[in-house]
């Protein structure tokens, strides 16, 4: 599915934002989005934001919840490719092996 729809921004980044408030998630994990709309991390981030909230952990306050939610966009990437496209999978992954080289699991 595409990481600028509607369905990623409403419930997958809202769903693992809630895992990363209650320590669910590796220290080093690392979130790539891919789709066609043509943006940046950046903006990526900028919109997933909007729809992110604590509901979970140890914040009382906005400060707190502000930090965390910038905390979780920082492991946030964008990549814009086609989906029919093999050539745009092949650079999907080198851009993922850029930014982490080390073995991983991918979902």
């Amino acid at each position: 599915m595409g990481a600028s729809g509607d369905l990623c921004k409403r419930k997958l980044i809202p769903a693992l934002f809630s895992l990363y408030t209650r320590d669910m998630l590796p220290k080093d994990f690392r979130v790539f989005g891919f789709a066609r709309s043509a943006m940046d991390a950046a903006q990526f981030r900028a919109k997933a934001a909007k729809f992110m909230a604590c509901r979970y952990g140890d914040c009382d306050d906005c400060r707190c919840c502000d930090d965390k939610i910038s905390d979780f966009l920082e492991h946030c990437h964008y990549f814009a490719g086609q989906y029919d496209d093999v050539e745009s999978f092949k650079e999907f992954n080198q851009f993922i092996t850029s930014i982490n080289p080390s073995p991983a699991n991918r979902l």
